[in-house]
């Protein structure tokens, strides 16, 4: 390739509106006792006591002010027996309920 095309066809990088990365140590772990309740689900008791559940552990483990940077979350889910859930649908109400607590 000429050097002229390699040279145009780099993309432009403004470094001022790039932000730092959260330290790589920086880590939240909470557990939330019980059978995770599906987005899904019409009960919305259950759904709005899970998702208080998970907002309070959350906020135990969680003391500083809510991050706004990407993030990674991993959610190990213990399957008690027969119990099996959707992923997406799982996921969905832990990640609202700790919206505005991690970030």
């Amino acid at each position: 390739m000429r050097p002229e095309l390699a040279k145009a066809s780099r993309p432009a990088c403004d470094t001022r509106l790039v932000e730092p990365p959260p330290p790589d140590d920086l880590v939240c772990e909470f557990i939330v006792p019980g059978v995770p309740i599906s987005a899904q689900t019409s009960n919305t008791v259950r759904k709005q006591a899970w998702m208080a559940a998970v907002t309070a552990a959350a906020q135990g483990a969680w003391l500083t002010p809510p991050l706004d940077v990407e993030l990674a979350v991993t959610v190990t889910y213990f399957e008690p027996g027969s119990w099996r859930l959707y992923l997406d649908n799982m996921v969905k109400p832990i990640l609202d309920a700790i919206t505005g607590v991690i970030w």
